[in-house]
């Protein structure tokens, strides 16, 4: 039986393949698709404080990100490109 001719677009490595193992080296925090601003907004809000952002697509991923850290908000839209976000928890 002939050995069959592998695709180019596989990649293929010599096995045993060998790693090196490392300690001590620090994992980074998780991301969640949240900024740091967002990190900022939920350490420094208090509640019933409130910001205004320009979409609701922003609106949402803050009221997201809180959800996920334990808080709670609420949000109106107040023109076309202006959202207000309460911190109610």
């Amino acid at each position: 039986m002939a050995k069959k001719e592998l695709p180019d677009w596989v990649i293929k490595e010599e096995y045993p393949k060998t790693y090196k193992i490392e300690k001590g080296i620090s994992m980074p925090d998780q991301r969640h698709g949240g900024s740091s601003a967002f990190k900022q907004l939920r350490d420094h809000m208090e509640v019933g404080d409130s910001v205004v952002v320009d979409t609701l697509k922003k609106t949402l991923a803050i009221h997201s990100y809180f959800i996920r850290h334990g808080r709670k908000t609420s949000h109106r839209k107040l023109s076309e490109n202006e959202f207000r976000v309460w911190r109610t928890k």
